[in-house]
């Protein structure tokens, strides 16, 4: 309902074109006949904004399937959407990562390409006719894999789908779930298992330490008890400087293993 500032300022408060709408998929069969336009006129009055059928290619045309993404106008996707009498549910939309089939590399399509063009075979720059088919083993420009630098097997193309996956699933921007990727696979990094590892070896090592300074007192106890009460007064000393060093040892080590 703002208006203006408290100093007078105008301002037009409007939805954000993207943070402000999500995207689901539903399957109808009924509808495969009707035209994007016809089914997002259809669907309208129920919060959708766009409809995009899913195409593929029949005896070399190109033919309607019965799945439909939906734009959907707010930030929770509804249970069902309704095309005409048939409850049609919904699920999730996870769009394919962005890989740009000039350079075959990931963040940007072909439109919006500066970059040389590669093979998308061999990730070579060599160049052939559009129908003539590569000849040279398959290799990735993006991990070095002995695959198409597109292929859905490439440990790249796999990052990116998870991404996309906490994204649409946290409701969050790109950047966001970069960060949340990173944090969630540096939990089960190399580097933090083999440090995991040396903890465990230490904290072991310590136990056993632990071990040796109990003995070491409960010997020094018997000790004592056994002496004669005519004991000279320096072995007295000697025996309490001892128990004294025990017990700072054993002291200083558990304040170490409350710091680690």
């Amino acid at each position: 309902m703002m208006k203006e500032l408290i100093d007078g300022t105008k301002v037009q408060v409007i939805p954000h074109p993207v943070h402000n709408v999500c995207r689901c998929v539903i399957s109808c069969k009924e509808a495969i006949e009707l035209k994007d336009d016809e089914l997002e006129s259809e669907l309208r009055g129920q919060g959708v904004l766009k409809v995009r059928r899913i195409t593929r290619m029949e005896n070399s045309k190109r033919v309607n399937t019965p799945t439909v993404v939906l734009t959907i106008s707010g930030t929770v996707i509804p249970r069902e959407v309704r095309v005409g009498i048939i409850n049609c549910r919904t699920r999730m939309f996870y769009p394919s990562p962005l890989v740009c089939y000039r350079c075959c590399s990931y963040g940007h399509t072909k439109d919006k390409c500066n970059n040389e063009p590669a093979c998308r075979n061999c990730s070579k720059t060599h160049e052939h006719e559009e129908e003539e088919q590569c000849k040279e083993d398959p290799f990735c420009k993006n991990c070095s894999g002995n695959h198409s630098p597109t292929s859905r097997k490439c440990p790249l193309f796999q990052k990116e789908e998870e991404i996309i996956k906490i994204k649409v699933d946290s409701g969050i921007t790109f950047g966001e779930a970069r960060k949340e990727y990173a944090k969630k696979h540096a939990e089960n990094s190399y580097a933090n298992v083999c440090g995991a590892q040396q903890r465990l070896d230490q904290f072991r090592k310590d136990q056993e330490k632990d071990v040796q300074i109990a003995k070491l007192q409960e010997e020094n106890k018997i000790l004592k008890a056994k002496l004669p009460q005519t004991v000279e007064t320096e072995e007295i000393e000697k025996l309490k400087q001892e128990i004294y060093n025990l017990r700072k040892i054993a002291k200083d080590f558990y304040l170490l293993k409350e710091k680690l």
